[in-house]
């Protein structure tokens, strides 16, 4: 440094450079020799202003970058080297100039919860920007004293959300698994602590990578917008598998209101109404509340057959074995002769045992022989 046209002078209590007219009193790495120049004001046509930069202050820009960028290490971040190293560079090594900043206003307090034995309390002193008095009486006695209970990596992890989400449920953080808290606010578990997300959590309906199950996901909101409709309970702590049952429930409320429950009159006298093939029975469907209903437990798209069945032009059968649906089968109508049109199981999934394949061509058979 002795051998530059000037003299680097260092304000360690400030924490500031000077060189030359040039002063700095933030905390700034310089990542390459052009943003030196662009600081000094030389913003011309490189590599003229990396020369005018030389000329004027005895020492190149990529220079003036090593070492400027030195002694801002050794002032703003060696004095905090373990807090820094554990709190403020991400995993690619970056440094975080916020979390450097936070370290050092809140440096006295991050010194007593050291005294004090209190290291894993530090994230949340750190990100919260409280002293333990303060946070203890935030959270209230109960929560601190789980939170003085967990290990420093676990609080971390509930401190930047918190920090992120002002208005989370801390007692809902404090029941959710470390491997989802690490996630944080950044991905799709993000930690709005909406209702729903409260739900999905409570339910363990979360995988590693912080994906919600987007069935269960679409089955709470159905559940309280029918609710809503029909204006009936929603409870959102019910367990999984109240929910689904709400959800039946409700979604045979709201079908047997927006379908007809009365059969068409054509088929009141059908004859085949039901055809059995070894363990596999088909039941033919007469009305519309029936065929929105088998669309529903199957979770496929029969229900918008109705007006078909209803104009003479299709016919649906709903498979069953041992008392259990199994799958569902559509047969046009095409100038009085049945045709096989379709035959699948829950969401779609296309039928293997020979003998419901086997029944369905058989019905169809029979039909066109009556």
């Amino acid at each position: 440094m002795d051998n530059f046209k000037y003299a680097f002078e260092v304000n360690e209590k400030d924490k500031a450079i000077q060189y030359a007219d040039m002063s700095f009193t933030d905390l700034r790495f310089f990542r390459n020799a052009k943003e030196v120049v662009d600081r000094a004001g030389y913003r011309g046509k490189y590599p003229d202003s990396f020369k005018a930069f030389n000329e004027k202050y005895g020492i190149t820009p990529s220079s003036f970058k090593k070492v400027h960028n030195t002694l801002i290490r050794k002032l703003w971040v060696s004095p905090i080297e373990r807090h820094a190293l554990r709190y403020a560079f991400t995993h690619g090594g970056k440094l975080k100039k916020n979390v450097i900043n936070q370290i050092w206003e809140m440096k006295d307090e991050i010194s007593q919860c050291e005294k004090d034995g209190l290291d894993n309390i530090i994230p949340l002193v750190l990100f919260l920007k409280k002293s333990p008095q303060e946070l203890k009486k935030m959270f209230g006695k109960g929560v601190w004293k789980k939170l003085t209970k967990n290990s420093m990596t676990r609080n971390l992890y509930i401190a930047k959300i918190v920090a992120t989400e002002p208005s989370s449920d801390i007692n809902l953080l404090l029941s959710v698994k470390s491997k989802h808290l690490k996630l944080g606010t950044g991905t799709i578990f993000a930690y709005t602590w909406s209702n729903i997300n409260k739900w999905l959590i409570r339910n363990n309906l979360y995988n590693s990578k912080g994906n919600p199950s987007w069935g269960a996901r679409n089955m709470y909101l159905d559940t309280r917008n029918m609710a809503a409709q029909l204006g009936v309970p929603f409870n959102e702590k019910w367990s999984l598998e109240k929910m689904q049952e709400k959800h039946d429930e409700y979604q045979e409320k709201i079908n047997a209101r927006k379908y007809d429950k009365e059969p068409f009159s054509y088929l009141i006298k059908f004859k085949t109404k039901e055809y059995v093939y070894k363990e596999f029975t088909a039941t033919l469907l007469h009305s519309p509340y029936e065929i929105h209903q088998e669309g529903t437990a199957m979770k496929h798209c029969v229900g918008s057959y109705a007006g078909s069945v209803g104009s003479g032009d299709y016919l649906v059968y709903s498979i069953t074995k041992d008392g259990e649906r199994s799958s569902t089968l559509g047969i046009s109508v095409i100038d009085g002769e049945y045709k096989f049109h379709q035959h699948y199981k829950h969401c779609n999934k296309h039928v293997k045992d020979e003998d419901e394949i086997m029944l369905a061509d058989s019905l169809v058979e029979s039909l066109n022989s009556q």
